[in-house]
């Protein structure tokens, strides 16, 4: 919506990277939910992350793969790809503050019969799940999508017709080249971004798109969209979940506007866990502008799937009230 170390004191051991079989419950999500989690200090884990370094190690997948993935130097155990990191002296420079990186822009519209919504803003809460939908047409940031009637994408409505743009920063890529004219996808996105207007209108903090095969579905969507303003965060698909923590201060600190700042502004770095049915696989900790390079999530008629996290913002910034912003993306590589 993944080393050779040693181990954290977490209540199942597992390395930075590892398959923790037997510390995910063999709990069914509920499979048409896309959820946000909880707010901080609710439910769940803090997984703070402070101060601890990136680990090395080679990225262990599902126990059904035949492979284990690849990997190259762990994001993170380098320099930040982030053009706005800070110089040797660690002190922020006038060009890298206020930090504000790029974020993602989803459009969404629906032409019905003629007559064009534009779903791009709804009532914040709003959520849907459109379980058919065969594509028109594709290229790597826009999809044109026919409305079907059945699971397998038969009987689909040419005057009903959803049309998908997103902007994405560089340098992290668009839509992954499968979701092609001709295939069937499911999408669920949910509305709790706020918006610059209305307070009670929100854009789209949540994009899943699901491929099926025959009315089935794939065990991973082949794309997934967050937007949040605090963590942890995590998105649940079908049996799949996308989780980010906190992992602590990036490489850029600013100063507040003034002294009501709640915890330092500039980049945070962000931990990835992905986990589906009994595994999980956890990366190590990434900063923004960084992709967490290619991970094994499980087979599929015997190929691979592999998939790339990249995290597009990590933000706390200056003015006091502006809220945080994380921003994140998962593709399944080719």
């Amino acid at each position: 919506m993944a080393s050779t170390s040693r181990p954290r004191p977490v209540p199942c051991p597992v390395l930075a990277i590892t398959l923790l079989a037997a510390c995910v419950p063999e709990v069914a999500p509920d499979p048409g939910a896309l959820t946000a989690a909880p707010e901080p200090g609710s439910t769940g884990s803090t997984g703070d992350g402070e101060g601890e370094s990136p680990t090395t190690g080679p990225l262990v997948g599902p126990p059904e793969d035949a492979s284990t993935g690849t990997t190259g130097d762990e994001p993170g155990a380098s320099d930040s790809t982030d053009p706005t990191a800070t110089g040797t002296d660690g002190e922020p420079t006038p060009a890298e503050c206020p930090y504000d990186p790029p974020d993602v822009a989803v459009t969404l519209g629906r032409t019905t019969a003629g007559v064009f919504a534009d779903l791009s803003t709804r009532p914040c809460g709003a959520a849907e799940d459109l379980p058919a939908l065969a594509v028109v047409a594709a290229a790597d940031d826009h999809l044109e999508l026919a409305v079907c009637a059945d699971a397998a994408c038969g009987a689909c409505d040419p005057a009903d017709v959803l049309a998908l743009d997103l902007a994405i920063p560089r340098p992290f890529a668009g839509l992954p080249k499968q979701l092609a004219p001709g295939a069937c996808l499911r999408l669920v996105a949910a509305w709790d971004r706020p918006g610059d207007g209305e307070p009670a209108a929100c854009g789209v903090s949540s994009l899943a798109l699901v491929r099926r095969d025959g009315g089935v579905e794939e065990p991973v969507p082949r794309f997934m969209y967050r937007h949040s303003e605090a963590l942890p965060a995590s998105d649940t698909v079908g049996s799949f979940t996308l989780a980010g923590e906190p992992a602590g201060p990036g490489a850029i600190a600013c100063p507040c506007d003034d002294d009501c700042c709640g915890e330092p502004p500039g980049s945070r770095r962000v931990r990835f866990t992905a986990a589906r049915e009994q595994w999980a696989v956890e990366v190590p900790p990434i900063h923004p502008g960084d992709e967490v390079p290619a991970f094994a999530l499980g087979t599929l008629e015997g190929d691979d799937l592999m998939a790339t996290v990249g995290l597009v913002a990590a933000v706390v910034p200056a003015a006091c009230a502006a809220p945080a912003r994380f921003e994140w993306i998962l593709r399944l590589a080719p």
